[in-house]
């Protein structure tokens, strides 16, 4: 997890393939992040307007740190989303997910 996130903490999410930027706040989570955004709609519209099971590379800007992530379009229970960065894992299972890993590296441009 990056400690420059914590919980509370509002920061800025760029979707990857549109440049849609959406503020979220962090909410929880312990091998990866638990967001809501500050702008549902905004949220929704960078995954064709509803939730799916789509995951999708984004930038998170902490002042002047660019950090790239995954971000999963299906909320939990409470309505928070997933966010994965390099070495998150599955509050679950505690394993990592390929499908985050594969958008971290779209992420980092790889």
């Amino acid at each position: 997890m990056n400690p420059e996130f914590e919980i509370g903490d509002t920061v800025t999410l760029t979707d990857y393939n549109t440049g849609t930027e959406i503020k979220v706040k962090r909410t929880g989570g312990v091998n990866h992040a638990d967001i809501k955004p500050l702008d549902k709609n905004l949220f929704a519209s960078v995954f064709g307007g509803a939730s799916t099971w789509e995951k999708r590379a984004c930038i998170i800007t902490i002042g002047e740190l660019r950090i790239a992530a995954s971000v999963f379009g299906n909320p939990n229970n409470n309505g928070e989303y997933c966010l994965y960065f390099s070495g998150s894992t599955s509050d679950i299972s505690g394993l990592p997910d390929a499908e985050h890993q594969a958008m971290l590296l779209k992420a980092n441009g790889q």
